[in-house]
């Protein structure tokens, strides 16, 4: 994994019934797009830590080395708190697994927090 991308703090803000996506460009040590041939990644929002998650629903371009990260807009729309946070976890084709990100997310409920 490289070390680079690894347990990195992101902090995001989601708007309420809207779609949201977060890009993760995984590179090594010398800048090179990070091989995440045969790799998976999980990642899910919640209000707290042991509270109910929301997946994201993960792509991986192995081209780019970009983890594209999504919530549809019905989502979006159940979340009934105002901030919470998030996290992924890349599961490499070795088996490796390896917190990516994580930070806090403010839901934007109908014009603000």
């Amino acid at each position: 994994m490289p070390a680079e991308r690894l347990n990195l703090k992101g902090d995001y803000r989601i708007e309420m019934g809207a779609d949201y996506e977060i890009q993760i460009t995984c590179t090594d040590a010398a800048g090179d797009v990070y091989d995440l041939t045969g790799a998976t990644c999980v990642a899910e929002v919640r209000e707290t830590p042991t509270g109910d998650a929301t997946a994201f629903t993960s792509s991986i371009d192995t081209d780019t080395g970009v983890i594209t990260l999504s919530l549809t807009a019905v989502q979006t729309a159940a979340f009934t708190y105002y901030s919470g946070e998030w996290d992924a976890f890349l599961t490499e084709s070795d088996g490796t697994d390896s917190k990516l990100f994580k930070g806090s997310v403010q839901i934007e409920h109908g014009g603000g927090v």
